[in-house]
């Protein structure tokens, strides 16, 4: 399968969550699942686990939010799979390609998760509902924090051609569509199985046992889990991703809306992924979105 369409279609899914019922979402993904086993990109194992998944979730949301401490344990299982998934059975998609940079060729390879991905669009299709709300969606963008991204993507687009002119800093349109929709698609799946889902539940979890005041608890706490699940690819990478991690909690905290946080996570991935590419590290790429 062409990595390229499999990010289009992983992309349709997501941004279908707020357009059609969910279960066009849900179906999709199994779908896509299946076809992506048939052509062995991703294991026999891990479609089973993310039916599992499915079910799970299912049952969930049809029991109101189901207080059972197992169905609870059995979910958050699932997510970690999701984040770990590349050591269980399943694979890593790559995607590679020729940067010209300043004149010269540096090669680089971004590494997508699918199964990451895919966990992730089931557990948001059964916590989200569809916002077709204009006065909704008015809330998500005037947010200061989503004017900032705005702002940022005003200004990347003349940036990007000013060094294209000037500093032979070259990406063609395939190669930059893809790492801009893998960004996002990585953006999404963390935001929504950290913030959406880990940070959620801490959060109750705190106020029930311990006091309401004390919310920033489970931000460190998830930010902390976010930098470790980074500290693979080195210390320092472990303890900047537990620092935005941190940021990424405080915003979706304060915004009350996972929109915010997931626009500003695509924002900073997409910058560090062509800064790091202006300046020939291609090789960090991969850390960056990961």
């Amino acid at each position: 399968m062409d990595n390229f369409l499999l990010s289009l279609f992983l992309a349709i899914l997501i941004l279908s969550l707020w357009i059609l019922p969910n279960v066009y979402a849900v179906a999709g993904t199994l779908l896509l699942a299946v076809y992506a086993s048939y052509l062995n990109e991703i294991s026999f194992s891990s479609v089973i686990i993310i039916m599992i998944l499915t079910f799970a979730g299912y049952h969930f949301i049809q029991r109101d939010g189901d207080k059972s401490t197992v169905l609870r344990i059995i979910l958050l299982m699932l997510v970690f799979w999701a984040l770990f998934s590349e050591d269980y059975d399943g694979r890593i998609l790559s995607w590679s390609g020729q940067l010209e940079l300043l004149k010269s060729q540096q090669r680089f390879v971004i590494n997508l998760n699918f199964e990451k991905i895919l966990a992730a669009i089931l557990l948001a299709a059964y916590q989200f509902n569809p916002k077709l709300s204009l006065k909704y969606w008015k809330e998500v963008f005037t947010s200061a924090w989503s004017i900032l991204f705005l702002v940022y993507i005003v200004l990347l687009i003349p940036l990007i051609i000013l060094l294209y002119f000037f500093m032979d800093f070259n990406i063609d349109s395939l190669h930059l569509s893809t790492l801009v929709l893998n960004a996002f698609l990585i953006a999404f799946a963390e935001e929504v199985l950290f913030r959406g889902i880990l940070q959620n539940w801490l959060i109750q979890v705190i106020r029930i046992k311990i006091g309401p005041s004390l919310g920033w608890v489970a931000i460190l706490i998830v930010s902390i889990v976010y930098g470790l699940f980074h500290v693979k690819f080195g210390v320092f990478i472990g303890f900047f991703s537990c620092f935005v991690g941190g940021a990424y909690g405080y915003i979706y905290r304060k915004s009350g809306k996972i929109e915010v946080a997931i626009l500003m996570h695509f924002a900073i991935s997409l910058t560090f992924c062509l800064v790091l590419a202006f300046y020939g590290l291609g090789n960090f790429l991969p850390v960056m979105i990961y």
